[in-house]
């Protein structure tokens, strides 16, 4: 691993020891400034960070070698500014209890995220840069969106990225997995616990 790739590790550290001094400060003496900085380090500090990162080092779809310790991995980088919200989900669940916020988080991250979108409360996205979602999609209990993969070949670790592209009115049933490139068209019915890649359905 590059020295820029194991410096980037500690900013998930980074987030949660400046979210816990926010949070402690804002408990301490509340103020209106004191919350703005607790929403600012847990919800708008990553994903600008990601977006700059992104400007530098872009995260492009396609294949990478990650056995290849010479070269930074982008894809690497970005999910390093994600993290956090791997290990505490609540963050995002509070989000989704609010109509609307978590569609334009997702946009503030860079995906593409139409009018009306319904997300419930338990849903996992892993890439939050790389969706491209139409206007009125339905997203079931425990809906998993995940563009990107790990494979190994010829004994080393292989990368692949390409974006999640959901048409405009989809319904997208509970426990259904969608991995990299799945597509699902306009107004398209994804049955319960369907999992989807590169336009195959494999349930």
């Amino acid at each position: 691993m590059t020295l820029r790739g194991r410096l980037i590790t500690l900013f998930p550290l980074l987030v949660l020891a400046l979210g816990g001094v926010s949070v402690i400060e804002f408990i301490r003496e509340p103020s209106l400034g004191r919350f703005a900085a607790v929403v600012f380090v847990w919800y708008l500090l990553p994903p600008l960070c990601f977006r700059l990162h992104d400007l530098i080092c872009p995260l492009r779809p396609g294949r990478e070698d990650l056995s290849d310790g010479s070269a930074y991995s982008p894809w690497w980088g970005s999910q390093q500014f994600q993290i956090a919200y791997s290990v505490i989900p609540q963050l995002e669940v509070l989000l989704r209890l609010i109509p609307g916020a978590y569609s334009a988080w997702l946009r503030l991250w860079g995906s593409r995220i139409g009018r009306g979108v319904i997300w419930t409360p338990v849903a996992d996205v892993i890439d939050r840069s790389l969706l491209d979602i139409g206007n009125g999609v339905f997203f079931g209990h425990r809906v998993s969106l995940c563009s990107h993969t790990v494979l190994p070949r010829a004994g080393r670790q292989k990368l692949f990225v390409a974006r999640i592209r959901i048409g405009d009115g989809a319904f997208i049933s509970g426990a259904c997995a969608l991995g990299l490139g799945a597509r699902v068209a306009d107004g398209e019915f994804v049955p319960l616990d369907s999992i989807l890649y590169f336009n195959r359905r494999l349930k």
